[in-house]
């Protein structure tokens, strides 16, 4: 089926909400931090952006980490200096889960208290989201992360605008949702990585008490000896695999990209897919850029924590999705500026 014909109801992806019965996937938010610099955060963001491309995936990365590291391969990815922008990242952040589209937003290394402190300032863990109407966006807000004078007015609106929609399905009490937050923390092998794991998620147990679900990124490249990877260290610290059991704990791996594959990438500015179809780079360069495709892929699947974003085209209408290319240098497809759910009335083909 063509990305840019028409799509009837009938067509549609059954993540879409077709019905007022079945309202649209709630989108999460995703925070990647790490106790400390150097843990490969950007790396472990730039692949979370090819896997939204690749995929062509709901969802957005915010890289708040200045450097410039995710975008010049990512060109969809909004750059913004998040401590000195904090109210107009938290105003982005409304406007694309109004839109359908689940965040991942890059912070600063050595940031997790700011990220804590940022999410209780902008009051983001009460956030709630109803299923909208509106041709013009997916979801309403219920709470409303900041309470300024227009704020409030905009609150009042949803509450009513709730209430409508409840009595219209027959219901007691507006079908709202929180956006599940999730915080992938990027890590080390050696006993002081597993104890500020730990320690960091006792910090926002304590000040987001079951508001977050955690997943510690063990990565590869950070690990002494890269032929025999040795992550004894990590778990030999006393209760740390019992503490890793938690049902809101996840444990992946993220692999390795050898520096001559990073450094050709970086040196061209290709997206990961670039790179495996680039017709000038050697064969051995190529397989191992998709072997790590493959084995981070597989890894990120496992925990299961992205099969709940829909596909792009489940939130847009359907002349706004367009396929996903090619072509070796790597350009971005065009997509909307603004996310609109596609009208869950029948349309003419």
């Amino acid at each position: 089926m063509s990305s840019n014909s028409a799509i009837s109801t009938s067509e549609v992806d059954p993540t879409f909400p077709q019905s007022s019965a079945t309202p649209a996937p709630i989108p999460s938010i995703h925070l990647i931090d790490s106790f400390s610099g150097g843990k490969g955060k950007s790396t472990f963001a730039r692949f979370i952006a090819h896997h939204i491309d690749f995929h062509l995936l709901a969802a957005k990365v915010i890289d708040a980490d200045v450097g410039h590291n995710i975008k010049p391969y990512y060109p969809d990815t909004l750059e913004i200096d998040i401590r000195a922008n904090k109210d107009y990242t938290s105003d982005e952040v409304t406007r694309y889960l109004r839109g359908g589209l689940s965040l991942f937003i890059n912070f600063p290394g050595s940031s997790f208290e700011f990220s804590s402190h940022w999410l209780q300032d902008h009051n983001l863990t009460a956030l709630q989201l109803l299923p909208s109407d509106s041709p013009d966006h997916c979801f309403d807000l219920v709470t409303q992360p900041r309470f300024g004078a227009l704020n409030v007015v905009q609150l009042q609106q949803g509450e009513a605008k709730a209430q409508d929609q409840a009595q219209r399905r027959g219901q007691s009490s507006p079908p709202s949702a929180s956006p599940r937050i999730v915080r992938w923390f990027l890590s080390g092998c050696t006993e002081d990585d597993a104890a500020e794991f730990r320690r960091t998620v006792e910090y926002y147990d304590h000040n987001h008490p079951g508001h977050l679900t955690h997943v510690l990124v063990r990565n590869n490249a950070l690990l002494p000896n890269a032929l025999r990877p040795n992550w004894d260290p990590l778990y030999s610290v006393s209760g740390f695999r019992e503490f890793l059991q938690r049902p809101d704990l996840y444990d992946i791996e993220f692999p390795r990209l050898e520096h001559r594959e990073m450094n050709l990438l970086q040196r061209e500015k290709l997206k990961y897919v670039a790179g495996v179809m680039h017709p000038d780079w050697e064969l051995i360069s190529r397989s191992r850029i998709d072997r790590f495709l493959v084995a981070a892929t597989q890894q990120i699947e496992q925990c299961g924590l992205l099969a709940e974003i829909p596909s792009l085209e489940a939130v847009l209408h359907p002349e706004q999705v367009a396929p996903n290319p090619t072509e070796p240098n790597g350009a971005s497809p065009p997509k909307a500026k603004t996310p609109r759910r596609r009208s869950t009335k029948t349309q003419k083909s």
